[in-house]
């Protein structure tokens, strides 16, 4: 049995062999057909050729008279025209600014004036130190308050500027007034009274006792001053004995009122002030 067996086996190969060679031969033929067909024949005769050819420079699109060149050959173009017109007197009027007042030495001799500032508790406890600051601290209470030692209080600027800038007068009084609504006496008021631009002294005077709740005035001469519309009063010193062991109620709102008032005024050369 195994030699017809073998026998099958040679016979199936020769065949399979036989077919694959015809296969083979069938797939060339058809690939050398196919291969060697010609497309139909054609010609493209769209071209793009130029119609002219020219130059455009930036002169020819403005005008010579906006263009400049410099030395390094670059164009500046310059535009200028009016886009609108407005004139002050469209948006203001001016009134007229002519004398429209005038005064005589004799008129100023009526003006009076009188100016109060006031020194409250408070600003007096700021300038106290430690001292000040405990007092300050017990605002709105019953406390016997310390004596107080001497010391000064800032400069207060004064306008009394109304009508006239400076004048130097022939005659004139001026009272000064302090009126002490502290709980407690003050005592060695020392004021002074300056020009502001030139730092004249005006009047210095002196209050040896002003006691609590009480007013206290003095006058003295203005003859041969010459008084500025803008002046600096201060406090040069002063100090108080405190409640003297008493207590007494803290209100930082109180204050001494001090008053200075000018009359009778006699001037014999005025700068008036126009308004």
């Amino acid at each position: 049995m195994r030699p017809l067996e073998n026998d099958h086996n040679i016979i199936v190969k020769i065949f399979v062999k036989s077919n694959l060679r015809i296969l083979y031969f069938a797939c060339l033929f058809l690939s050398i057909l196919f291969s060697c067909r010609k497309s139909e024949l054609s010609w493209n005769t769209e071209l793009l050729t130029p119609l002219l050819k020219s130059s455009l420079s930036f002169k020819d699109i403005v005008q010579d008279s906006i263009l400049s060149i410099d030395s390094s050959q670059n164009l500046t173009y310059v535009f200028d025209k009016k886009l609108y017109h407005l004139s002050v007197d469209s948006l203001f009027t001016f009134r007229d600014t002519g004398l429209t007042k005038s005064y005589s030495l004799d008129s100023l001799s009526l003006y009076n004036a009188n100016i109060s500032y006031p020194i409250t508790l408070g600003a007096i406890c700021l300038q106290a130190g430690l001292l000040g600051f405990l007092i300050i601290s017990q605002n709105g209470q019953n406390i016997a308050i310390p004596s107080i030692p001497s010391f000064s209080a800032p400069v207060v600027p004064i306008s009394a500027d109304s009508i006239f800038t400076t004048m130097t007068l022939a005659t004139g009084q001026m009272d000064i007034s302090f009126t002490n609504g502290l709980p407690i006496d003050i005592t060695n008021v020392v004021f002074e009274l300056r020009n502001q631009s030139t730092n004249e002294l005006i009047v210095q005077g002196n209050f040896p006792l002003i006691a609590s709740n009480t007013t206290e005035t003095k006058s003295y001469n203005l003859d041969g001053k010459t008084l500025e519309g803008k002046l600096n009063a201060q406090l040069i010193s002063f100090g108080s004995p405190g409640s003297n062991g008493i207590p007494v109620l803290v209100d930082t709102s109180n204050a001494i009122l001090a008053n200075i008032k000018v009359y009778n005024l006699h001037p014999s050369i005025a700068t008036a002030r126009w308004s």
